[in-house]
């Protein structure tokens, strides 16, 4: 079952989703969208089980930037953090759903 979400920025500030993902999951898709820059860096995080991953890619308007994280671990009640903040003033979104992979 792929589980998603959205988040959603007014400003370059890092927005937090926290969730429980299911056994299954091996990581997660980032889509990333720009509001108004014409060129801007995204930053996408996921902490969980005390461990970190990232990736900062580059995006442009009417594009849509996909990246993908790792799990450090899954389980029951293993908590996944997903943050995702842009250099866009007027800020972004991004659209994160899980994957079954665990490498991509």
């Amino acid at each position: 079952m792929v589980q998603a979400g959205l988040i959603e920025t007014y400003s370059n500030d890092e927005i937090r989703n926290s969730f429980y993902p299911k056994l299954c999951a091996g990581g997660f898709f980032f889509d990333c969208t720009t509001k108004v820059a014409l060129v801007c860096v995204y930053t996408c995080k996921v902490k969980n089980f005390n461990g970190w991953d990232s990736k900062i890619i580059l995006g442009c308007i009417a594009h849509t930037s996909r990246t993908w994280l790792p799990l450090a671990a899954v389980g029951d009640f293993l908590c996944a953090d997903l943050y995702f903040s842009t250099t866009d003033s007027h800020g972004g979104r991004c659209y994160w759903r899980t994957s079954e992979d665990t490498h991509y």
